[in-house]
């Protein structure tokens, strides 16, 4: 896990949703909904919140691609 949350970290943890904790699954819906706030990629959300230390599952494979916005 990184030492510290920089400002992208915090607006992407922001969209995930509120009230979602480190013991929380993170599912392809909030996956989805974090990249569509933040115009960042699924698949760079999903590294991120992993190397934050969220689970997300294995058997998705998220876009690279950003969402028109």
């Amino acid at each position: 896990m990184p030492e510290a949350a920089d400002e992208a970290d915090v607006r992407l943890l922001a969209a995930v949703e509120p009230t979602r904790s480190l013991l929380d699954n993170v599912h392809l819906e909030h996956v989805l909904r974090a990249a569509s706030l933040t115009g960042r990629s699924p698949a760079d959300v999903a590294s991120r919140l992993t190397a934050l230390g969220y689970r997300l599952p294995d058997e998705v494979e998220y876009p690279e691609v950003r969402g028109a916005g």
